[in-house]
């Protein structure tokens, strides 16, 4: 994906909310949760960065929410979301399905790090904790490439979003 095409999505407004809570569910069925999370590794594969650093901004821009990344133990590293769309779509959806966004780390961050990467979601005090977990004995071949070129999100690192998410 070149960056303008970047460019014409983050223009283009539209209810990601409707999408993503409403359209999506009723289009995938009863397994939307699982497909949702390869949706958003395919996402990410159009989408890749070029950085740990973008990958806030990235989730910020794309209303995921504000993510922190907390790197654990070797294997494995923590995404939280968090902000007022997390919180709104916590209230307002009856079992909110964060499989996309889960999806969406987890390929940014296999990309990132040439490194296998799956990961999982649980909702705890109100966050979304995405975990990774990388298994450095599966090193990603060379022809696993994502599909387009890194973006360069609007903001850069030095320019994250406000808490006023």
């Amino acid at each position: 994906m070149t960056n303008s095409l970047y460019d014409q999505l983050h223009q283009s407004r539209f209810s990601v909310a409707v999408l993503r809570d409403v359209a999506l569910p009723i289009a995938l069925g009863r397994d939307h949760a699982n497909l949702e999370y390869w949706l958003g590794k395919q996402v990410a594969r159009q989408l890749p960065v070029s950085n740990e650093d973008q990958l806030a901004v990235l989730a910020a821009e794309a209303e995921f929410g504000t993510l922190v990344i907390t790197h654990g133990r070797r294997n494995r590293v923590t995404g939280t979301l968090s902000g007022n769309q997390v919180a709104g779509r916590l209230a307002e959806a009856t079992t909110p399905s964060f499989g996309f966004e889960t999806g969406w780390l987890a390929q940014e961050w296999q990309m990132l790090t040439g490194i296998f990467t799956e990961a999982t979601y649980s909702i705890q005090n109100g966050l979304v904790i995405i975990t990774l977990h990388s298994d450095p004995n599966e090193p990603l071949a060379a022809t696993e490439q994502p599909h387009g070129d890194p973006i360069t999100p609007l903001q850069t690192s030095s320019e994250k979003p406000a808490a006023a998410d």
